[in-house]
């Protein structure tokens, strides 16, 4: 028979809320054990992005999966950005705010890290959305594969231009040991969108020794190996669930223009790849 949908986190998994206290394999709603639904805290860095802010807390707050933790970090934007939040907050109790001077992205980031309270961890930057399912189907993919790290595919909107699709849907999923994981980073055509932050759902501990350099460009990439090299098993879907606006005055950029073979990459990328083989 079909499984329930919990009412915490909204996942079919028998892992999770819907525990049977009897018949595994009639699982159902009653007794439902929501200390064992993992809390996800989603950090947004915020910096002058009014225009699309609404858009992106709304696809977070509107999540099928429900046990959220909502951290959205002011870097001291001079825009409308900050009273955005503090409305949101006052609508949601899952949101908490913090209001900060401007230090880019990665310190951004950090300041979301460092109260994250869920045993689960995801970024989303504050102007682009998630598909309103994202994080159940990536908590899904996590649990149904024993991985510590999930990953999705996703559209890119470039500068009104419309939207395009990085890789292909007709790819099943794939698992990939740390080792895999870091190899197929460095091969052009072959990253399975491994080589970027947002597209992703974390186990926590694997943030324990890891934070973002300050700045604002390819700051994530300068640790997206360390966070792949800690993990035992990655599981990539290739189901579109996340949208990327590449803006050129983002802190991002265009996403065409995103490099990963500086010497320094390649150098820290080798070396975790031998480590993990």
């Amino acid at each position: 028979s079909a499984l329930s949908r919990c009412s915490i986190c909204a996942s079919t998994s028998v892992r999770c809320c819907t525990l049977p206290t009897t018949d595994s394999r009639q699982p159902t709603t009653d007794n439902r054990q929501p200390n064992l639904c993992p809390l996800i805290s989603v950090i947004v860095p915020i910096y002058n992005t009014e225009k699309y802010l609404d858009e992106c807390i709304s696809s977070i707050v509107n999540q099928t999966y429900k046990n959220l933790e909502i951290i959205l970090i002011d870097d001291g934007s001079t825009d409308n950005s900050p009273a955005i939040c503090d409305e949101w907050a006052k609508k949601d109790t899952r949101i908490n705010v913090i209001h900060k001077e401007n230090g880019g992205a990665g310190l951004a980031r950090n300041a979301g890290l460092d109260i994250a309270k869920g045993e689960l961890i995801g970024f989303v930057d504050s102007d682009d959305y998630i598909a309103l399912d994202m994080y159940e189907k990536l908590y899904g993919l996590m649990i149904n594969n024993d991985a510590d790290l999930s990953v999705c595919n996703f559209y890119v909107f470039e500068n009104n231009k419309g939207e395009r699709q990085a890789g292909n849907t007709d790819k099943p999923i794939k698992i990939f040991s740390a080792g895999q994981a870091l190899y197929a980073l460095t091969m052009p055509g072959y990253s399975y969108n491994l080589g970027w932050l947002w597209n992703k759902l974390y186990k926590s501990e694997l943030f324990n020794n890891v934070r973002f350099p300050a700045g604002n460009r390819h700051n994530d990439t300068a640790r997206i190996h360390r966070l792949l090299g800690s993990c035992r098993r990655i599981a990539v879907t290739h189901e579109f669930l996340f949208f990327h606006r590449s803006r050129s005055e983002s802190v991002m950029g265009k996403i065409s223009g995103r490099t990963f073979n500086t010497e320094a990459d390649i150098k820290s990328w080798n070396d975790e790849r031998e480590a993990f083989r």
